[in-house]
């Protein structure tokens, strides 16, 4: 029969007792949206009187994510996770929201944490009288990584799990599948997770808990059967179907029931999935991160040369090469391995002579050792014929790229944020200060490791907390006489990250003088120390010997450009608690 078609009694009806009985079967089609969208009415031919019976056909018209002054500008509105919509397929229905719970600073002090965000749900019309809606949550997978360590977090596994967040919220199993990272709700829920919401109106809220990993992500359903939802599955390693990484990550992001899935067959995942997911299912709600880089520096270079007093001068062939260059022969003897005149450090450097300020390039310096000690320095003949007045006094300065009354500059952080962005991260640069007191070396000494502490200041270390992200940054000039590439033999050390105490120390001009020795672009250099050195501040792993990091893998894959994290150190990162340092 069609709408508006009339049931006619004495044909329609049978006749029990004193009643004329029909059965009728109604099936909701599509939802109301209005109270009693559909009506039965029972008329008498020739009277004004009838009776009626009338229906509401109810459905969810939406479940949004709303945020708890935890967006990236501290409102409500979430806005779009860009590392989901890069790596889902075009025109794919599903999006993503990105939620900060990280403490921020309120009135000047850090606040409390912000990991809670409201669910909304919206049915299609409100109920005539009150109606229950079950609502699940479900670990969606991660989009940006389909193998280990990134995902199955920490395992070198490829969509092994079902869940892959890093925070696990209770230990609750159905069907022997796992369901304890996918955040909770903070209503009263069952044993499974299941959360029951009365409608007396059209919408209903609740408080969702997230975890404050980086990279977390979430989606919940929602349906007027609670047994459903518990045979609804969202399993990382079943539904991993599809020709194009892209179609795979978008069929792991769907919820669906599992018997329907064919694995010769991709597009069965589609066909599993819940209807209307648009209406009966969130967007993914994704964790990101703040942290706070306090960034200082060490004002303008002074004193890195030395002024010494010649003796004589008299030309030296090198028996290998047959190269000739002169020796100035100094008048004292200095100690190279406690004194700034460390052997060959004036490598490549200059030779000034006071008297006629001609300038030599030094080829080396130190100590002969035989009949008598002889300090000395090597120099290249000039093309001019010039030669340097002896005895008398001259200066040293090695090659070093800042010279003097220049400032140190603050490390290049231009490449943090495209690189956290990798770990669901937000750098918030502070350049704080960019004048602190200079000295040539700033030495790790190993008889006292908290030495270079003492050059910092690192005014936000004590908001360094789990909820409240902190890192800094110190550009300095150069470590110890044995690190600096003075001469350009040694190992040089242009980063370091305190493991115990927190704090990250840049040395500018080593970075940028090995960059030279190794014909690679020095600024790109200097940032990959950067992000290199963050990322041990933040994964808490002091050196790439650690056994968290498997064969070794360092943070960055210099010379690979632009600078980025390797795959264990943005496991590392997103399942770390706190940047070492941390007060709590």
């Amino acid at each position: 029969m069609a709408e508006g078609d009339p049931l006619n009694l004495a044909q329609d009806f049978q006749r029990q007792g004193d009643s004329w009985v029909k059965t009728l079967w109604v099936e909701g089609i599509a939802p109301h949206t209005q109270q009693r969208g559909t009506r039965l009415e029972l008329t008498l031919d020739n009277s004004p009187q009838s009776d009626q019976v009338a229906m509401t056909v109810l459905g969810v018209k939406k479940l949004d994510w709303i945020g708890q002054k935890n967006s990236r500008s501290d409102n409500e509105q979430l806005d779009p996770d860009p590392n989901f919509a890069n790596n889902m397929p075009s025109g794919f229905y599903l999006k993503a929201v990105r939620v900060f719970p990280g403490a921020r600073l309120e009135n000047g002090q850090v606040g409390p944490k912000r990991d809670k965000v409201t669910l909304q749900a919206e049915l299609t019309v409100k109920p005539v009288e009150p109606v229950k809606v079950y609502f699940r949550s479900f670990d969606v997978d991660d989009p940006t990584a389909d193998t280990g360590p990134v995902d199955d977090p920490g395992a070198n596994t490829g969509e092994q799990q079902p869940e892959d967040n890093r925070r696990n919220f209770g230990d609750a199993t159905y069907n022997n599948r796992t369901i304890v990272r996918a955040g909770q709700f903070l209503g009263t829920t069952d044993s499974y997770g299941i959360l029951e919401l009365t409608f007396a109106r059209q919408t209903a809220t609740v408080d969702f808990q997230v975890s404050m990993q980086p990279g977390d992500n979430y989606r919940v359903a929602a349906s007027p059967e609670r047994q459903f939802l518990l045979e609804l599955v969202n399993d990382d390693k079943l539904q991993n179907l599809g020709a194009t990484t892209r179609q795979r990550n978008a069929n792991k992001q769907r919820i669906g029931t599992p018997g329907m899935v064919n694995a010769n067959n991709p597009a069965s995942v589609a066909q599993a999935e819940i209807r209307k997911p648009q209406n009966y299912a969130t967007d993914v709600l994704t964790t990101w991160r703040f942290v706070h880089v306090e960034v200082d520096s060490m004002g303008k270079v002074k004193g890195n040369y030395i002024d010494v007093n010649t003796a004589q001068s008299y030309y030296v062939q090198d028996p290998k090469t047959q190269e000739k260059f002169l020796r100035i022969v100094l008048d004292k003897v200095y100690n190279t391995a406690k004194t700034d005149f460390s052997k060959n450090r004036f490598e490549n450097g200059t030779y000034t002579d006071s008297q006629t300020v001609a300038q030599f390039k030094i080829r080396g310096n130190g100590n002969i050792i035989g009949n008598q000690l002889i300090s000395y320095v090597d120099v290249y003949p000039r093309q001019d014929g010039k030669q340097p007045t002896v005895p008398g006094k001259a200066r040293l300065k090695d090659d070093d790229h800042l010279a003097e009354g220049q400032d140190v500059p603050m490390p290049d952080t231009s490449q943090l944020e495209p690189a956290l962005a990798d770990a669901f991260i937000i750098p918030l640069i502070n350049g704080d200060n960019d004048n602190l007191p200079f000295s040539v070396f700033t030495s790790l000494d190993v008889n006292s490791p908290d030495y270079y502490q003492t050059k910092m200041e690192w005014d936000t270390k004590n908001v360094n907390t789990p909820e409240h992200w902190t890192i800094y940054l110190f550009g300095a000039f150069e470590e110890d006489r044995k690190n600096d590439n003075d001469p350009d033999s040694e190992a040089p050390l242009s980063g370091y990250t305190d493991g115990k105490n927190g704090g990250s120390i840049i040395w500018i001009e080593t970075a940028h003088d090995f960059a030279r020795e190794e014909q690679v672009n020095p600024n790109i250099f200097e940032q990959d120390t950067v992000v290199h050195e963050v990322a041990h501040a933040l994964a808490r792993i002091p050196n790439e010997d650690n056994p968290k990091t498997p064969a070794n893998e360092g943070p960055t894959n210099y010379p690979d450009v632009p600078s980025r994290f390797s795959d264990h150190y943005i496991d590392a990162i997103r399942s770390s608690k706190s940047p070492v340092g941390a007060s709590q």
